[in-house]
C-alpha cells in the first residue's frame, strides 16, 4: 500500500479537453494518489508487478484577476501491470527500477464524460527496507502514479508484507 506524490496528469493536463479562451486557463489539481501493489519475484533480478490506484482531483480555472477557482471535481482509477528489475536483492534490502502500463480511467462533474486511455509509470530509483514487513520508497520516476522532477522530493512511500 503506497501514498504517491502528484501524478503526471496533474501537470500535463491530459484530462482537460477545454481550449483556453480569452486569456482564461484551466488546470487539474490533485494532492496525490493512493495505490495498492502486488509483486511476484520469480527470479533473483525480476518481478512481475500489478497495481491499482485511486486519486481525487479538482478542475480549476484562472479568472481575469489571476485567481484559481474550482469548477468541478472527479476521480481517477488506474489498473497497471509491469516488470520490476532488482539491481541489488537481499532479504532485508532491495534496490530496483520498474515500468508499468495499463488502463487510466477518470470520471467527474466537469463535462459528465467518462474517459479512459492507456497510462503508465516508470520508476528509475526505488528501495525496500525490511524482511517480512518492509518500507517501500520510490524516489525518482514519472507517470500516472507520481512524477518527481528533483530526485528524493516526491515519489512514493509505502508499507508492504512479503508472503
Amino acid at each position: 500500500l503506497g501514498v504517491n506524490w502528484k501524478p503526471l496528469y496533474s501537470g500535463a493536463l491530459v484530462m482537460d479537453k477545454r481550449v483556453p479562451k480569452d486569456g482564461i486557463w484551466t488546470r487539474i489539481h490533485t494532492c496525490g494518489m493512493v495505490s495498492l501493489q502486488a509483486a511476484w519475484q520469480f527470479d533473483k533480478r525480476w518481478a512481475l508487478i500489478g497495481s491499482l490506484g485511486y486519486s481525487y482531483f479538482d478542475n480549476q480555472v484562472e479568472d481575469y484577476d489571476g485567481l484559481w477557482k474550482c469548477y468541478g471535481h472527479g476521480n481517477v482509477f488506474t489498473a497497471f501491470v509491469g516488470m520490476r528489475y532488482y539491481y541489488f536483492s537481499r532479504p532485508t534490502f532491495k534496490f530496483y527500477s520498474a515500468a508499468q502500463t495499463g488502463v487510466f480511467f477518470h470520471s467527474g462533474e466537469i463535462d459528465r464524460e467518462k474517459d479512459g486511455h492507456w497510462g503508465g509509470q516508470v520508476t528509475f530509483l526505488g528501495m525496500q527496507f525490511g524482511r517480512k514487513w518492509f518500507l517501500d520508497w520510490e524516489m525518482y520516476g514519472f507517470g500516472d502514479y507520481y512524477t518527481t522532477i528533483i530526485p528524493l522530493i516526491g515519489g512514493k512511500i509505502g508499507m508492504g508484507y512479503r508472503f
